[in-house]
């Protein structure tokens, strides 16, 4: 989706502030979002554009209704769904940065390159409150790796464990097991 308002795309406004370098490529910044809550996320939503305008980051706001990741329609679940749609627009950029609807720019003078570590593929934020690894916000970089590990996570979907399971946060961390651990079922299984 590109900007709602025209005055957020003047030049002038851009010229006057601080622009972060782009040494890891182009970013692409997506939230994928039901329509029926984004007017409910307005803010938060509207913080990221425009951060993303003052440093030159891509933004997309995704309908997961979209049919135009035809590959994606066979996911029901928003939260799986939108591992699969970041994937394919993974496509497009050298990293994809991914949020909830729901989060916001509290710092917009901090370049989300400072996030980034050379050898990395994948970075996830940690609950402050309870050390949980939080399916809510991501960076990714394009490579097959980043690819696979999307998609993987996506399909987990299909074979959720047994009780409360929180969707893809639940099914995070036991993606994150299986790629860690990938010979040691007992440990899955627990």
């Amino acid at each position: 989706t590109s900007f709602d308002d025209k005055n957020l795309t003047d030049v002038s406004y851009r010229k006057h502030n601080d622009v972060c370098e782009h040494p890891f490529g182009e970013i692409g910044f997506v939230i994928v979002v039901d329509a029926k809550y984004k007017d409910l996320l307005h803010k938060p939503i509207r913080s990221i554009q425009c951060y993303c305008l003052k440093h030159g980051y891509a933004f997309h706001v995704i309908d997961p209704s979209n049919h135009t990741f035809l590959e994606c329609n066979d996911f029901t679940d928003i939260m799986f769904k939108r591992h699969c749609i970041a994937a394919n627009i993974l496509k497009s950029y050298d990293w994809v940065v991914q949020f909830d609807g729901d989060i916001g720019v509290v710092n917009e003078s901090k370049c989300v390159e400072s996030l980034f570590l050379p050898m990395v593929d994948v970075i996830h934020e940690e609950r402050f409150h309870n050390g949980e690894i939080h399916a809510g916000s991501m960076i990714v970089r394009t490579n097959d790796f980043g690819w696979n590990y999307l998609m993987n996570w996506a399909k987990m979907e299909r074979v959720q464990p047994r009780g409360f399971s929180n969707s893809d946060n639940r099914a995070l961390h036991l993606h994150l097991l299986k790629l860690l651990y990938p010979n040691d079922a007992p440990k899955y299984e627990q």
